[in-house]
């Protein structure tokens, strides 16, 4: 395999692997930046986890209807979907402290699901990308499109185990949560910057 074809197909690995895992640190970071606010209970982890899930969905509905066998047009849109999650994530950090305050009642129900809410944007916008890419590998194996699903899937779902643990064990011991969320944003961005990189110019001609 060429250089010319291996930098794209590594840039869709690294952006799936990126975008569930990115997703998994927020999820986790949400819950403890919340924490002063609501407490860190059940009721919390249940509303970020459902506001992330809700996001995910959205972003796996939308990513199939926006997925397309032409490779410039599906990396632009993957690369698009995460420069607006790292935007919509970096958001959250301002987002959750002014709710807060608007908020008085910050351990109700209620409360609790609103201020999860601005969590559900950038797992949406991340939940884009695998539906895309995992089109895009498909319509480009030919031969072995199960091996191309099964490869992106697996990737994703690893993606999703490292930055779990990742952020358990290690991001939150060593890292402020702002620097956490920044540090999402920006990796959200820098593959961002690669898919468009990856984004041929002009489609071969078949």
């Amino acid at each position: 395999m060429t250089a010319k074809r291996l930098f794209p197909q590594a840039a869709d690995m690294l952006a799936v692997f990126l975008a569930s895992g990115g997703t998994l640190v927020l999820e986790i970071a949400a819950a403890h930046l919340l924490a002063p606010h609501t407490g860190l209970t059940l009721h919390v982890w249940t509303g970020v986890i459902a506001a992330v899930l809700a996001g995910m969905t959205a972003g796996h509905w939308f990513g199939g209807r926006l997925a397309s066998a032409d490779a410039r047009i599906a990396r632009r849109r993957v690369a698009n979907a995460l420069a607006a999650a790292a935007l919509s994530g970096l958001a959250t950090l301002a987002i959750v402290p002014w709710l807060a305050n608007v908020i008085p009642d910050g351990r109700s129900p209620l409360t609790i699901a609103a201020l999860s809410l601005p969590f559900l944007p950038p797992a949406l916008f991340a939940g884009l990308v695998a539906p895309i890419l995992t089109t895009l590998a498909i319509e480009q194996a030919k031969h072995g499109m199960g091996r191309a699903f099964g490869r992106l899937y697996a990737t994703s779902a690893v993606g999703g185990v490292v930055g779990a643990m990742a952020t358990g064990y290690v991001l939150l011991g060593w890292l402020g949560l702002t620097d956490i969320v920044t540090g999402v944003a920006a990796c959200f961005g820098l593959v961002a910057v690669i898919m468009a990189l990856a984004a041929p110019r002009k489609e071969a001609k078949v």
